[in-house]
Order: C-alpha cells, then sequence, then structure tokens
C-alpha cells in the first residue's frame, strides 16, 4: 500500500516538474536596454479551406526578414533557448510584407492585405518584441489551361 502510493506520489512530482519546464524559454545574450525579436506569428484570414490556412501560415513563417526571425533551440524537448535575438526594426516589416505578398501572388492570392502589430515587453531587464502579422488573402485565382486556335484565319 504505502510502495503504491509512494509511486503515485513520485510520477505526480515527475509530471509537474515536466509541466513547469515545458513552458521555460530562456534568452541568452540579447541586446542590452533595446527592444530585441522573442516572437513572431502570422495568422491569416480570409474563405479558404483549414488545410490551406495552416500551410500558408507555415510556409509564411520561412519569409519574416531575416533580422525579424527568432532563432531558437529546443532542448530536451522541455526548454526552448533563444540566442543572440536580433535587435528589432521595425523598417524589416515592409520587406517581410513585400515577401510574403511576392509569395502569396505565386500561390494565386493577388489581393493580399497586411496588418502588423509589435508589442514590446518588458520582461525583468529584457524589452522583449512580439510581433503578429494578420493576413487577409482574399480569393484564390488559379489558371490550369490556356489554349490558342491557330487555325483561325
Amino acid at each position: 500500500m504505502f510502495l503504491l502510493s509512494g509511486l503515485i506520489k513520485s510520477f505526480l512530482l515527475i509530471v509537474l516538474l515536466v509541466m513547469l519546464l515545458a513552458s521555460c524559454t530562456v534568452v541568452k545574450n540579447y541586446p542590452q536596454d533595446k527592444p530585441f525579436v522573442y516572437s513572431n506569428k502570422i495568422i491569416v484570414d480570409g474563405i479558404i479551406s483549414k488545410d490551406e490556412k495552416k500551410r500558408l501560415e507555415t510556409e509564411l513563417q520561412a519569409y519574416w526578414h531575416d533580422s525579424l526571425k527568432v532563432r531558437s533551440i529546443s532542448q530536451f524537448g522541455v526548454r526552448t533557448v533563444i540566442k543572440n535575438p536580433p535587435v528589432y526594426d521595425s523598417t524589416h516589416i515592409n520587406s517581410s510584407i513585400t515577401f510574403m505578398n511576392s509569395y502569396l501572388n505565386s500561390q494565386g492570392y493577388y489581393n493580399a492585405t497586411f496588418k502588423d502589430t509589435a508589442d514590446t515587453v518588458r520582461a525583468g531587464n529584457q524589452l522583449r518584441t512580439n510581433l503578429l502579422m494578420n493576413v487577409e488573402v482574399g480569393r484564390n485565382l488559379r489558371i490550369d489551361s490556356f489554349a490558342k486556335d491557330f487555325c483561325s484565319g
């Protein structure tokens, strides 16, 4: 009876420790007294399927300007480390919008609109900037065939 009770307590303690460590994000070598990019997220809206929405959100992550990308490493599956985060510079938002719009054009979304939000939060002595890009994709237009009549005179 006591052995079973001890095993249950040990198991619960391990589960609790894993849950506490799972949300742990450590920032190393961050810029002092300057806001840095801590996270970036893309939300795609429009009349599209859930699968297409998820695909576009995943693909568009690759089109952030290099100085707005968050380079993080997952350690042991429970801890995330951000090393040398870039200083936030709002001028790179327009480049990111251009890159994302070009990608969407290549996918048949020609009337996409973008709305960006940058929220800087103080966490201890860190100035963390969280970027959010809302993308309204509009209608998808794809040309699936093209024909030319060469016999007409």
